[in-house]
């Protein structure tokens, strides 16, 4: 029986499930409190059953401070198997990295991450990803 593909709306923000383990995050607009919210309910739940890939389209969104902040607090690298992050302007690529490297510096954020221009360039990424984690196992 094959897998039924799993989606979530909020606001101008989409999200989906690409079976087996790729989760696609579209921020369009502003990212709020509310928003960070539910982007960590849904990767709650879907890293509870099952760690997934992260890939993010950045669009023109920009992260309120706030949601940064939830972000962070809640956000459990068991979740993830990486995260890739699409596209994005300078701004919002230094608060996605500096928000990583305070995460690392926690001591309990493991999860690699990168940052590309494409989607073709994020499923390369995803694809370097898994072939790192296999190689790192054996």
């Amino acid at each position: 029986m094959a897998e039924q593909k799993r989606e979530w709306s909020f606001g101008k923000h989409h999200i989906w499930l690409e079976p087996p383990d790729v989760l696609v995050v579209k921020y369009d607009g502003d990212v709020r409190l509310e928003d960070a919210r539910r982007v960590m309910e849904i990767f709650q739940e879907v890293g509870s059953q099952t760690p997934f890939h992260a890939l993010i389209h950045f669009g023109e969104a920009n992260m309120e401070k706030d949601a940064r902040a939830h972000m962070m607090q809640h956000a459990r690298a068991e979740w993830f198997k990486g995260i890739v992050g699409v596209g994005g302007n300078m701004v919002q690529r230094a608060v996605s990295k500096t928000m990583m490297v305070a995460l690392y510096i926690t001591g309990k954020w493991t999860v690699e991450s990168d940052f590309v221009e494409t989607e073709e360039q994020a499923r390369a990424a995803i694809t370097r990803q898994r072939t790192k984690r296999l190689n790192s196992a054996a």
